[in-house]
Order: C-alpha cells, then sequence, then structure tokens
C-alpha cells in the first residue's frame, strides 16, 4: 500500500462528508416497525456536552487496522463495550485534535507525537451521554505500542478495518434498551460486537478508506 498516496487521498475523502448519512444511519438502533430510536446529530432544544475520539490508522501486511478499547468494569458508563479512545473536551484542550490525542495518550498510552492528523468525520450525537462527539482521524505507518490504562481500558481491539466491507459485516439483533425493545446492528468481532456511536463512526471510516483505497489502485 502506498501511504502517502493513500493519506492523501483520504485527506481529500474526509473534505466531504455530506453524502454519508445514509451510510451511517443504518447501523442506529431502530424500533420493530424501522424507524430509528435516535437521530445522528442532537434535537434543537438540546445543549449537548462536547467529546472527541481518535480513529488511528495504520498499515499492517496490506490491511488497515484501527485500536479499539474494551472499556474497564471500574467506568460508570459503557463497560464492557467496545470503544474508540476518547472523552470530553475540556477547557484546555486547543482543539477537538488535541483533546482526542489526549485522550489516547491517557487510555492507550499513545504517544501523541507520532500519529499525523489527517481529518475529522462528522459528529455524532450519543443521547444516553449527552454528548456531541468529534472523530478525529489520525495516521501512524506502523503499529502503535500501548500500553493500556487498566483503570479506564480491560483490552485493546486491533479491527482489520477491512472487515468491515464485507457485505454480510453487519448483523443485527434484538436488545432491551432502558426498557425498550430495539433491533441493534453491529459488527461481530470475534466475542465481541462492536455497536452504538462506535459502530456508526467506524461504519463512515470504512466508506472513506475504501474510496481513498480506490482512488489510489
Amino acid at each position: 500500500m502506498p501511504n502517502q498516496a493513500f493519506v492523501a487521498a483520504l485527506q481529500a475523502q474526509l473534505a466531504n462528508l455530506n453524502h454519508d448519512d445514509e451510510a451511517r444511519a443504518r447501523l442506529l438502533p431502530t424500533f420493530d416497525n424501522g424507524n430509528p430510536s435516535r437521530n445522528l446529530l442532537p434535537p434543537a432544544n438540546i445543549q449537548p456536552r462536547h467529546g472527541a475520539v481518535l480513529a488511528l490508522l495504520y498499515p499492517e501486511a496490506e490491511h488497515l487496522f484501527v485500536p479499539l478499547t474494551v472499556r474497564s468494569g471500574n467506568l460508570r458508563s459503557h463497560t464492557g463495550e467496545i470503544s474508540l479512545p476518547g472523552g470530553s473536551i475540556d477547557p484546555s484542550d486547543a482543539s477537538p485534535e488535541a483533546a482526542a490525542l489526549r485522550e489516547a495518550h491517557e487510555e492507550i498510552g499513545l504517544d501523541i507525537d507520532q500519529p499525523t492528523i489527517i481529518g475529522r468525520l462528522s459528529e455524532l450525537y450519543v443521547p444516553v451521554s449527552n454528548f456531541l462527539i468529534t472523530p478525529i482521524v489520525a495516521w501512524l505507518d506502523h503499529a502503535p505500542d500501548l500500553a493500556p490504562n487498566p483503570s479506564e481500558v480491560a483490552a485493546v481491539l486491533h479491527l482489520p478495518l477491512q472487515q468491515l466491507w464485507a457485505a454480510d459485516a453487519v448483523q443485527t439483533e434484538q436488545r432491551m434498551i432502558r426498557g425498550v425493545a430495539l433491533q441493534v446492528p453491529h459488527y461481530p468481532y470475534g466475542e465481541h460486537k462492536i455497536w452504538g456511536a462506535t459502530s456508526i463512526i467506524l461504519t463512515q471510516l470504512a466508506l472513506r478508506a475504501q474510496a481513498a483505497l480506490q482512488q489510489i489502485v
């Protein structure tokens, strides 16, 4: 994979995300009638908190990988779920990019001076925590040397992004979420299920990465 050409192509792909909402919405939980249980952005009367997550891409053996975290049981919310490293944008953070890198350093020990920031994905609202998330895409030309923080991270998964391109990549199951039966799309990965905000963000990342690769072939 020609790394420099891919990074440039992906950066161009990230410059225009206006037509990705249909693909992202396919990973939203739905009621039995097929209507989504929530929207991609907050309602007009809601003032959300702001957060950022880091989608770090790196190549290995002609594949693209992105590190994900299994959230520790010590955390107050979303314990055991699969997430991208990230969290609140603090007043001391200069930008969402700075917040995402800081959180990745705190959670998985990523050296923040190594990745190259190449763009952002579309913002995404998480109603249960009232967060509007800005996903930051970064590139590293080798597998990162990580040291997960056990108080926040139970394990780090290295997801091959190409797995999400398969026609049967998405599965759906019924779950009771806050007392409501919902049809929940997810990406199975080994013993894990990647769903919710993480699956929606990864869907857009995979879509744009695939388009970038096709552009340089």
